[in-house]
């Protein structure tokens, strides 16, 4: 693997563009090759399933725009610190924090898609997340795409926080698996109204929801509803939506 990583720095060093993204999935990466990529003007790192080694606080503020280190292993929280321009942030399976949300805040003037699927919490109090929430969501005001799926389940005054604080100009949301109900939709879509995308897939949403989604989203492409209290009858009002191209819905057979 560090053979493998040397050829890579070898092999772009005479080529410098080649810098430029790197995607390096699945290797065990020294992490002052990544500075050193960072260094020569990296702006695309994927990191996914790898293993960072030996991660520090850098000299200078990396000037990464994208960065994936989705099930990746090491000190993530010390690799993001080196962060301040990331435009997109896929960090599936990312243990969070305190730190760790103060690390994406930094990105705040330039993030833009960012994916907390499958997240874990550490250290993290019941009330104290629904500080870091806003405290998130308020410090990232270009945002247009977030992905929750499946993260440690957010219930009543974090949902509240999440709907409340998401930027206006959000396009595509993933709340699935979240304790969202009818009366946080309602907020969501009065607030959001240019959402193209919107996932509530295993919610707990009624036709009321669906109701204010077709009264508020006029852009809408593509909704989940899967696995909600929404009732099949209630569906044909989605022509009300002319921009809708992508519609799912399944319910668990009850027989």
């Amino acid at each position: 693997m560090v053979l493998l990583v040397l050829q890579v720095f070898l092999h772009a060093r005479s080529q410098p563009t080649l810098w430029l993204k790197l995607s390096l999935t699945g290797r065990d990466v020294p992490f002052d090759f990544i500075e050193k990529a960072v260094k020569n003007g990296c702006e695309y790192l994927n990191l996914r399933l790898s293993q960072v080694t030996e991660v520090k606080k850098s000299d200078f503020q990396w000037k990464l725009k994208y960065l994936n280190v989705s099930l990746a292993r090491g000190d993530m929280a010390g690799l993001l610190q080196n962060c301040h321009f990331l435009q997109k942030l896929a960090s599936e399976k990312l243990t969070i924090n305190s730190d760790v949300i103060d690390h994406i805040c930094q990105n705040g003037n330039t993030l833009q898609v960012l994916s907390l699927a499958n997240i874990k919490s550490s250290n993290i109090d019941y009330h104290h997340r629904t500080e870091l929430i806003k405290k998130l969501l308020t410090s990232c005001p270009k945002l247009t795409e977030l992905k929750l799926k499946c993260c440690n389940r957010f219930f009543g005054p974090h949902v509240c926080a999440l709907v409340e604080n998401l930027p206006a100009n959000i396009l595509k949301l993933d709340l699935s698996h979240q304790g969202v109900n009818d009366k946080h939709v309602k907020t969501l879509v009065s607030r959001c109204i240019k959402i193209t995308e919107l996932d509530l897939r295993f919610t707990k949403i009624t036709n009321d929801s669906l109701e204010s989604i077709i009264e508020n989203l006029n852009f809408l492409e593509k909704l989940d509803v899967s696995c909600t209290n929404i009732d099949f009858s209630m569906l044909r009002q989605l022509k009300g939506i002319p921009t809708l191209k992508d519609f799912r819905y399944f319910t668990w057979n009850e027989d």
